[in-house]
C-alpha cells in the first residue's frame, strides 16, 4: 500500500515531523534524563539513544509511519507516534503501538495528549490502520491517564511480560482503540 507523504502535522503551537539524524543531540538529552527514563530502567547512553533514533528513522523508510519528533512553540518536546512492530516473537505478535516520551518541561501541559490525537488521526486516516495498541508499566499513571483521555480501552487480557534491558522482566499493561471507536469519539467531540 502506497501511503501519501506526510512532512509535518501541526495544531496550534504544536508541530510534529519525521526524525532526522540532526535530532540526535536532543534525542540523546531526552534519554539521559533519569525521570524521563524511569519506567524503562533509567537513562541510556548517547550511543544507545542514536541506535534507537535510527530505528525510528528506519521505520518511516520501511513502513511509511513511525514516531514523530514533537515541538511545542519551536522547542523539542520529545516524541509521539505509532510504530509498527512486525516481529512474530513479540508477546503480542505483529502490532501497531502508539507511544510517547516527553521532556519533563512538557509534562502535565497536554502535549502528549494533543500530539497523540494527531498521531492517531494519521494512523486511522492516512495510514488506514484498523486498530492501535498502547502499553505501559503498571505504575506509569501519567501515560495511563493520556490513554484514557484518548479513548483507549484497558485490555488486561493482553497484558504481557517481556525482557527489556536494563529493566529485566518488564510488565506491560495494554490498552487499545479501533478506527471505528476513534471515529465515533471524534464525531462526539473527543474524549475530554
Amino acid at each position: 500500500m502506497a501511503l501519501t507523504p506526510l512532512p509535518v502535522l501541526a495544531s496550534g503551537s504544536l508541530q510534529m515531523r519525521r526524525f532526522t539524524l540532526n535530532d540526535s543531540h536532543e534525542f540523546s538529552r531526552l534519554h539521559a534524563d533519569p525521570d524521563v527514563m524511569d519506567d524503562l530502567g533509567g537513562p541510556i547512553d548517547p550511543r544507545e539513544a542514536e541506535a534507537k533514533l535510527k530505528t525510528y528513522i528506519d521505520a518511516w523508510a520501511r513502513f511509511g509511519y513511525g514516531r514523530f519528533a514533537v515541538f511545542e512553540r519551536d522547542c523539542f518536546a520529545g516524541y509521539v507516534g505509532v510504530m509498527h512492530h512486525p516481529k512474530q516473537d513479540h508477546p503480542l505478535g505483529p502490532h501497531d503501538e502508539i507511544g510517547w516520551r516527553l521532556n519533563r518541561a512538557f509534562w502535565g501541559k497536554g502535549v502528549a495528549f494533543r500530539a497523540a490525537e494527531l498521531a492517531l488521526h494519521d494512523a486511522f486516516h492516512r495510514i488506514g490502520l484498523s486498530s492501535v495498541l498502547s502499553y505501559t508499566a503498571p505504575d506509569n499513571h501519567r501515560s495511563q491517564a493520556v490513554m484514557h483521555r484518548l479513548g483507549l480501552s484497558r485490555r488486561s487480557d493482553m497484558d504481557f511480560l517481556e525482557h527489556y534491558p536494563p529493566v529485566g522482566l518488564w510488565e506491560g499493561h495494554v490498552w487499545s482503540i479501533t478506527a471505528e471507536a476513534w471515529s465515533t469519539s471524534q464525531r462526539s467531540g473527543g474524549m475530554e
